[in-house]
């Protein structure tokens, strides 16, 4: 069925990606923000975070119906801080979604500790992050979009149109 699929696809994506993309522009592109940017980077760090208790609210906030992930957790964290960042300093209010480029892994899980190999087989989706304002109520619409993404065909279709890019000459890549 993929490959069936697979060059009406890779034509509606390279579309999309290409064509019906338009430029972002939030509280973290805009153009008042984008005229202030410079080469000198500031990196700032932050103490570990213990994972037993980021797997101790996940498994708090699953249900019969829903399994909250480690990972559903983490990004729900990411959308509300970037959230929150937003309105205090940009004072955006409007925005939503940030698109973000998401690795997404295509490897089977595994089925028993051991059962892992270290090959590359990931793609990068476009992931339209949906930022949230409750961190309880966040979880489950962050779920929801995970849960969607995972049954959708288009992390293996973007992994297939970057090995098709990738065979491209150099000048056509670019």
């Amino acid at each position: 069925m993929i490959y069936l699929l697979a060059g009406p696809y890779l034509l509606w994506l390279t579309f999309k990606i290409v064509i019906m993309m338009k430029v972002e522009r939030s509280g973290c592109k805009s153009d008042q923000i984008c005229s202030k940017l410079v080469a000198h980077k500031n990196v700032e760090f932050i103490p570990d975070i213990d994972m037993n208790d980021i797997k101790k609210r996940a498994a708090e906030l699953t249900t019969e119906r829903n399994r909250i992930t480690i990972n559903d957790v983490l990004m729900t964290v990411l959308s509300k801080t970037v959230s929150d960042y937003l309105k205090e300093h940009t004072q955006d209010i409007e925005t939503k979604f940030l698109r973000m480029a998401c690795p997404f892994s295509l490897r089977a899980p595994p089925k028993f500790v051991g059962d892992f190999t270290m090959d590359n087989d990931f793609a990068i989706v476009n992931l339209n992050m949906r930022l949230v304002d409750s961190l309880t109520e966040g979880v489950k619409l962050i779920n929801r979009d995970m849960n969607e993404l995972k049954k959708s065909i288009e992390p293996v279709m973007l992994s297939f149109l970057i090995k098709l890019v990738m065979q491209l000459p150099e000048f056509l890549r670019s």
